[in-house]
């Protein structure tokens, strides 16, 4: 199996509830994925190899999550949707490419060029604030393991 390009969702019955694939121009790519069947967990997918749509055979870690940690998550996943604007045509030849798609309210699947380039105008405050998050969970997991 090999670690590739996020594809749309094709079938909501089996969505994830939400995935984030950060793909940096000149690193290697990550997915975090949060999901509540079987159960609230956080599986944070990461890569290696020579670039392009393949990059190698994926490295994944399971974090489980409590009903609280996932209620929050829910709630920093709708403020970052309620705030990106769909008319933000930000775009650069170098940068990080964030991939979002959620089934959590309507299917979305956008790509959003370097949020970190005029943040809060662009709306992105929040969706970086849910990256930290997500970030924080996996730090606290593996550092226990």
């Amino acid at each position: 199996m090999y670690c590739q390009v996020v594809k749309p969702f094709v079938d909501m019955s089996n969505a994830p509830l939400f995935k984030l694939q950060i793909s940096p121009s000149f690193d290697l790519p990550e997915k975090f994925e949060v999901a509540n069947v079987p159960d609230y967990r956080i599986e944070y997918t990461s890569c290696y190899g020579a670039g392009g749509d393949e990059w190698g055979v994926p490295s994944k870690v399971i974090v489980p999550l409590s009903e609280g940690q996932y209620k929050k998550i829910l709630d920093s996943i709708d403020a970052a949707l309620g705030a990106i604007s769909l008319l933000d045509d930000t775009l650069g030849l170098d940068g990080v490419t964030y991939v979002l798609e959620s089934s959590r309210h309507q299917s979305v699947n956008l790509s959003i060029w370097t949020p970190q380039e005029n943040t809060e105008k662009r709306g992105l405050g929040n969706l970086l604030k849910l990256e930290e998050e997500l970030r924080r969970l996996l730090n606290q997991n593996t550092s226990r393991a």
